[in-house]
């Protein structure tokens, strides 16, 4: 810009007065390089505005582009922890129906052991066989060991 400032300045001294002491050539040049210099600056003004366009219009697509990635994944996510979180629901109530059936299958056992005991007691004169005793505790005791485990 200050380049062509001086040229300007330079070739608005220049009158075809003064030809005899700058020659015609030499003003008719400052002429034509100012001349250039200004459709050199309007075509520089017309591309900066070009590309401003263009960078904007750019910056647009990509935001656009930006937010549709950013709600697919988001639609993605949820998707995801919603069918962790069924999963999850599903498992836990598999979870609880097998604890269940665990538990009732201990009672189960109980109320046999129950009726093994009552048997041996009638069988061996009002007293159960202390190692029957410890093989119900022993069986009874590994079941509460398996449901634990399974959890």
């Amino acid at each position: 810009m200050k380049l062509r400032a001086t040229v300007a300045a330079v070739a608005a001294k220049m009158h075809e007065v003064d030809d005899w002491f700058f020659s015609k050539e030499m003003r008719v040049e400052g002429v034509t390089l100012k001349s250039t210099a200004e459709t050199l600056t309007e075509d520089q003004l017309a591309l900066e505005d070009d590309i401003d366009v263009k960078k904007r219009a750019m910056v647009q697509e990509l935001d656009v582009y930006v937010n549709e990635k950013r709600a697919a994944m988001t639609k993605e996510s949820d998707l995801f922890n919603n069918m962790v979180e069924s999963e999850r629901a599903a498992l836990k109530t598999k979870v609880t129906a097998r604890e269940t059936e665990l538990l009732e299958e201990k009672k189960r056992k109980e109320v046999e052991f129950l009726e093994i005991q009552k048997q041996a007691k009638a069988d061996n004169g009002g007293r159960v066989p202390p190692m029957l005793l410890q093989e119900h505790r022993a069986y009874l005791v590994k079941m509460d060991d398996d449901r634990r485990k399974e959890r």
